[in-house]
Parts: structure tokens; C-alpha cells; sequence
């Protein structure tokens, strides 16, 4: 909790220094998975699927900053989603090019006058998600951790995107600009 606050503070105070290199996100996405392996395995059982293809572009980005992004969503997602949610990562690109870093959930969805306010600090998604018992965990986080994606994504001039259906899931995606990313060389 003190990290997350002090964090937020660094990023609003311009005081964080990005460090960025070229990432393989399919190669992140199977590190995140192997992370939260014993966090699924003792909260709940939540499946993660990781959705890329060998031809992906690498970003330009702070490693540890995507992972801390990946590591808030997940966390979000085994937490809210329910027991038996299908958590996808997926890497892909849009209809201009652009990079798409999304994790998304079979969960139970966010109502929809909630998601901007979700993104706000110390706002906890437990406080305003539905009544569901199977997603409430109360106690659990102080409400940064998509603040902190948010800010993440702002200093990467990157656009983060939460879509949520009540009963059918949430997409957080994190939109890069096509600058961004570089192709693999093709041999």
C-alpha cells in the first residue's frame, strides 16, 4: 500500500524517469502469468490465457512499468472477476496500427456509470461493484491501483481503455501509438 501511494505520488510530481528498451510482450505476459501462479492458485481459480502471435511488434516502454500495468490489472481481475473467470492477455494491433496491450475478463462486468470512476485514487472497485459475495473483497487494496495504470499509460502517451458488460467481463486495454513499435526482422 505504501508503495502504491508513493508511486502515485512520483508519477503526478513528474518525478519518475522512464527507462526504455524494446519489450517482447508475449515474453512479459508469460513472466506476469508465472507471478500470479500462487495468487490463483490460493484466492481463487481463475484461468489465464495468453493471446499473441509470433509476428508481434516489440514497445518501446518501461519494462517496469508495463509490468507494474499487467501486475495492477491481474490483480484486479483474480480479485473482481470471480472464481471461475478466464482472464485473457491479448497483444494485438487495431485498424491504425497501433499497439494494443488488453487483459480481459469472463467476470462479472462493472456497471456502467462506474467505470470512469474506478480510475480515480482511493476509489475501491469493491466499494462500488455489484453485491456479488463471490467478487466483493472487502479490505483488499486502498484504491490506486488503476490510477496508477492510468498515469502509466499518460507518460507513455499511451490511452487506457476500460470496457465492462455487466455479467459477461471487463476489457482494460492500453492503447500505444504505432511510433511505438517495432516489427521483428523477418529473415
Amino acid at each position: 500500500m505504501i508503495n502504491d501511494v508513493l508511486d502515485l505520488s512520483k508519477i503526478e510530481a513528474g518525478k519518475m524517469e522512464l527507462n526504455e528498451t524494446y519489450i517482447d510482450i508475449s515474453q512479459e505476459y508469460l513472466d506476469t502469468k508465472n507471478r500470479f501462479v500462487s495468487a490463483i492458485n490460493t484466492q481463487s481459480n481463475p484461468h489465464i490465457e495468453i493471446n499473441t502471435n509470433a509476428n508481434m511488434p516489440m514497445l518501446f516502454a518501461d519494462n517496469q512499468a508495463i509490468s507494474q500495468i499487467l501486475d495492477n490489472l491481474i490483480t484486479n481481475a483474480i480479485k473482481y472477476a470471480g472464481s471461475d473467470a478466464v482472464i485473457t492477455l491479448g497483444w494485438s494491433l487495431n485498424n491504425i496500427g497501433n499497439g494494443v496491450l488488453c487483459v480481459s475478463d469472463t467476470g462479472t462486468g462493472i456497471p456502467a456509470m462506474q467505470l470512469e470512476k474506478i480510475k480515480i485514487p482511493f476509489v475501491q472497485g469493491n466499494k462500488i461493484a455489484n453485491s456479488d459475495a463471490s467478487t466483493k473483497q472487502d479490505g483488499m487494496g486502498v484504491g490506486l491501483g488503476l490510477s496508477i495504470v492510468t498515469k502509466l499509460s499518460d507518460i507513455h502517451g499511451a490511452n487506457f481503455v476500460i470496457e465492462s458488460t455487466e455479467g459477461e467481463g471487463t476489457s482494460c486495454k492500453i492503447i500505444f501509438d504505432a511510433k511505438r513499435l517495432k516489427f521483428p526482422e523477418i529473415l
